[in-house]
C-alpha cells in the first residue's frame, strides 16, 4: 500500500499550521494595540503565557518575567484580585466581554478599555482567554488637563462675574449694615429709658439676627462663586441655582432699572451636576440679558428666566427685551472672544457652552418674535435622576432688587 500521498498531505498540513502560527505570531507582536494570552487551568487558576510588546511597555514587565507564572504570582494582592475578578466574570459568561479599568502596574497608573475573548478546546471548556486592550492613559491625562484649564478659565470668568457685580453686592451689604445699626440704636433707646420696652428691644435683636444671617448668605455665596475648586457633581434642584444666581444679580438689575421675572416650574427632576458651574452659567445668561435689555427706554427693560420640564428633559430659558441679535452673528455668539460688545472679553457665554456640554446638554440663542433675544439650554434625560424633590413653594415671582 502506498503510504505517500497520506505522508505528503500530513507535510503540508503541518507546513501550513506553522506558517499560520508564524503568520499569527508577526500579528501578534506587531499590533499596536495591547495583547495578551492568558491560560485557565482545570482549577480555575489564571497564567499567563504571553504578552505582545506593546503590553510589555504599558504593563512594565516583560514575557520573560511573566510568562508561565499564575497572575498572583506576578501583581500584587489587590491588583492580582482585581484582574481575576474580570477573567472569572468572562469565563462565567462564556463570551466576549468588555469594560473599563484603571490599574495601578508596575509602569505606573494606567487606563485601559479592555476586551477579554474565550478560546475553547476540542471537549467545550474555556482553556484560554485572549486579551486586548486600547491603553488610553495619554488620553486620559490629556483630558484631565483640559478640564484643568477649562476649570481655570471658568474660575477667571466667575472672579470677572463677580467683580461686575461688586457695586450691587456691596449695596446690599451696606443695607444689611445699615439695618443693624438702626435696630441697634433703636433697641439701646428702648433699654434706657425709665421703663425699659422689653418687647420692642426683642424685636429689635431678632431683625439684627435676620439682618446678619442676610448679609452672612450674601458673603457665602460671593465665596462660593469665587471658590477655585475641582469639578463635584452632585444631585442639585436647578430652581434653587436660579434663585441663587438672581439674588447675587438682583442689585445689577435695580442699577440698570431692568425688571426681571421668574417662571419656575416646581418638582423639577434633580439634576446631577456641579452647583458652582451651572450657577456660573445661569448667571452669565442674566447678566447678559439684563446688559441687553438696558439699551432700551425705561420701562422697556425686561428679563424673563424660565424652567420648565420637556420629555424629563429640564430646560432653561432666559429672554430679554433687547435689540435682539444680528442674524449674521448668532452663530458666532458662543465663540471665544466674540463680544458685540466693545469693553465685552467674549468668554462668559463661550465659558457657558463649555459648562453646559460637559454636563451633556445644549445651549442655543434665538430672537424672540417679541423683540429681544432667547438663550435656551436643555439637558437631556440621561443628565437627569429622576429623583423628586419635595413640594416647591410659589413658582411665579417678581424680582426687584431688594
Amino acid at each position: 500500500m502506498n503510504h505517500e500521498p497520506k505522508r505528503d498531505a500530513g507535510r503540508r498540513t503541518e507546513i501550513t499550521l506553522r506558517e499560520s502560527d508564524l503568520q499569527y505570531e508577526e500579528v501578534f507582536d506587531n499590533l499596536s494595540v495591547c495583547m495578551f494570552l492568558l491560560d485557565v487551568t482545570a482549577e480555575g487558576r489564571f497564567k499567563l503565557a504571553r504578552f505582545n510588546p506593546a503590553e510589555e511597555k504599558a504593563i512594565g514587565l516583560s514575557n520573560a518575567e511573566v510568562s508561565g507564572k499564575f497572575i498572583e504570582e506576578v501583581f500584587a494582592e489587590e491588583l492580582a484580585r482585581k484582574v481575576t475578578a474580570n477573567y472569572r466574570r468572562c469565563l462565567e459568561v462564556g463570551a466576549p466581554i468588555e469594560y473599563d479599568d484603571e490599574l495601578n502596574l508596575p509602569a505606573g497608573r494606567r487606563y485601559f478599555h479592555s476586551n477579554l475573548i474565550p478560546v475553547r478546546s476540542a471537549d467545550g471548556r474555556i482553556h484560554r482567554i485572549v486579551g486586548a486592550c486600547l491603553d488610553l492613559t495619554e488620553q486620559k491625562l490629556a483630558e484631565g488637563a483640559l478640564r484643568q484649564r477649562l476649570n481655570e478659565i471658568a474660575h477667571l470668568n466667575r472672579v470677572a462675574a463677580m467683580g461686575e457685580l461688586a457695586a450691587s453686592l456691596a449695596h446690599e451689604l451696606n443695607q444689611s449694615l445699615a439695618a443693624i445699626l438702626s435696630n441697634a440704636q433703636a433697641g439701646r433707646r428702648f433699654l434706657s429709658g425709665r421703663s425699659p420696652n422689653l418687647a420692642q428691644a426683642r424685636k429689635c435683636l431678632s431683625d439684627i439676627v435676620a439682618d446678619d444671617e442676610r448679609a452672612g448668605q450674601v458673603i457665602a455665596k460671593v465665596r462660593e462663586m469665587l471658590k477655585k475648586a475641582e469639578s463635584r457633581p452632585a444631585l442639585v434642584d436647578v430652581n434653587e441655582v436660579v434663585n441663587d444666581a438672581l439674588r447675587l444679580a438682583s442689585h445689577d438689575a435695580l442699577r440698570r432699572e431692568v425688571s426681571v421675572t421668574s417662571e419656575l416650574t416646581p418638582r423639577l427632576p434633580l439634576m446631577l451636576a456641579d452647583r458652582i458651574q451651572l450657577c456660573q452659567v445661569v448667571l452669565n445668561l442674566i447678566v447678559n440679558g439684563l446688559e441687553a435689555a438696558a439699551e432700551m427706554p425705561a420701562g422697556d427693560r425686561r428679563v424673563l428666566v424660565r424652567t420648565a420640564k420637556v420629555d424629563e428633559r429640564i430646560e432653561l430659558a432666559v429672554e430679554d427685551s433687547g435689540r435682539g441679535i444680528p442674524e449674521s452673528d448668532l452663530s458666532q455668539v458662543f465663540e471665544p472672544f466674540f463680544s458685540t460688545k466693545p469693553e465685552g472679553l467674549g468668554m462668559g457665554l463661550a465659558i457657558s457652552r463649555t459648562i453646559v456640554k460637559a454636563h451633556g446638554g445644549r445651549i442655543w440663542v434665538e430672537n424672540s418674535p417679541r423683540g429681544g433675544a432667547v438663550f435656551r439650554c436643555v439637558f437631556p434625560r440621561s443628565q437627569n435622576r429622576l429623583l423628586r424633590r419635595k413640594t416647591h413653594g410659589a413658582s411665579v415671582r417678581e424680582h426687584h432688587g431688594t
